[in-house]
């Protein structure tokens, strides 16, 4: 049965390993909630951040009772626990004592998920916007992405596949907000200071790069060109192979109780 819903995550993949992909997205973990201990803390530091994006989590004793209610403990169970705590109620703590919001800017969409349809592949895009800001004298809207590892040197004349889906995708949030400027900020969280990078979002770039993502978006369709482009396997396969072959193990190792 063809897939016929992607996100930025599993074209990214795609289109650096079909077979990581298939192993990661289609194969090896259907139906199961195979994610990484870091997997775990990032999702839950996203959380985290949209409830202080929403005014929820405004002083430590709220931030202390947040994470009291709501850190995966029991998918942080060894040595390791302890600093991943640290490290994440230190971020915390510093994006709540300055959370990113530009002069001018109107906090108008947090933690959204949006969907849309390409009717030529008949297939959907979907991706959630961590924060969204609009600014109505410059008619423009800032589509914000919250990252823990640092940021990479980036080129706007050759955006990621991740930027053309959320380009595409901004087009949905039109009907609401009346913008004529697109642009993209990554904002790398942690205990220090933070950094951004913005970018706009050129609309004779995206017409430009657009075809390539069709095409790759038609090579997902079909599952004939999951095998990897490397030959049998390569570092990334088996990588992903043995990660989700260590998860699922833990998962049903059984429980014993000692007197």
């Amino acid at each position: 049965m063809e897939r016929t819903l992607f996100t930025p995550a599993m074209i990214e993949t795609f289109k650096v390993c079909r077979k990581a992909y298939w192993v990661a997205f289609e194969g090896l973990v259907t139906g199961r909630k195979a994610k990484s201990k870091d997997a775990h803390v990032k999702s839950f530091l996203l959380r985290a951040i949209a409830e202080i994006n929403r005014g929820r989590v405004a002083n430590m004793h709220q931030l202390l009772k947040f994470m009291g209610q709501h850190w995966p403990s029991e998918e942080m169970s060894n040595e390791k626990a302890a600093r991943a705590f640290l490290f994440a109620h230190k971020t915390l703590s510093q994006y709540m004592l300055n959370t990113y919001k530009p002069a001018g800017a109107q906090v108008v969409g947090i933690n959204l998920k949006v969907r849309a349809r390409i009717g030529s592949l008949r297939v959907y895009l979907e991706d959630t916007f961590d924060l969204i800001l609009y600014y109505p004298s410059q008619r423009r809207i800032e589509l914000v992405d919250f990252h823990l590892k640092p940021l990479k040197p980036f080129d706007p004349a050759w955006p990621s596949a991740s930027m053309l889906v959320k380009q595409y995708l901004a087009e949905k949030l039109r009907c609401r907000w009346p913008f004529d400027k697109v642009s993209m900020t990554f904002v790398q969280l942690g205990s220090a200071e933070r950094q951004t990078v913005n970018i706009p979002m050129e609309e004779s770039v995206f017409r430009l790069h657009w075809p390539d993502l069709l095409k790759t978006l038609s090579e997902m369709k079909d599952p004939e060109h999951y095998d990897c482009a490397k030959g049998k396997s390569c570092q990334r396969c088996n990588y992903l192979e043995s990660k989700f072959a260590q998860i699922r193990t833990q998962a049903i190792r059984p429980i014993s109780k000692t007197a």
